[in-house]
């Protein structure tokens, strides 16, 4: 089967980034997705952090690089992509 257009892989990465958990299960599955390069999967576990602070704001809740929670998950993706994790899941301050 003939790999994806450009185009075609530029609106499934759209769809996706638009709502990373109707795509996949946990901030992993987005590392082992070969249809993006880096930068395009930094900008989902990106929205994939924006999502989980839009439901809980609450600092306290959300988890470090070594936590089992989903931003823990999501930091530790960030990591293993060589980017780091306070850039990518900034906190909003207002």
């Amino acid at each position: 089967m003939a790999e994806p257009s450009r185009n075609v892989r530029n609106v499934q990465f759209l769809k996706i980034r638009a709502d990373p958990t109707a795509h996949y299960d946990r901030p992993d599955d987005v590392l082992s997705d070969d249809r993006f390069e880096v930068a395009q999967k930094l900008e989902i576990l990106r929205q994939w952090g924006r999502d989980l602070q839009k439901r809980d704001p609450n600092p306290s809740a959300y988890g470090r690089a070594g936590t089992d929670t989903t931003a823990g998950q999501i930091a530790r993706a960030v990591e293993a992509l060589g980017s780091d994790p306070d850039e990518i899941l900034k906190r909003r301050t207002n």
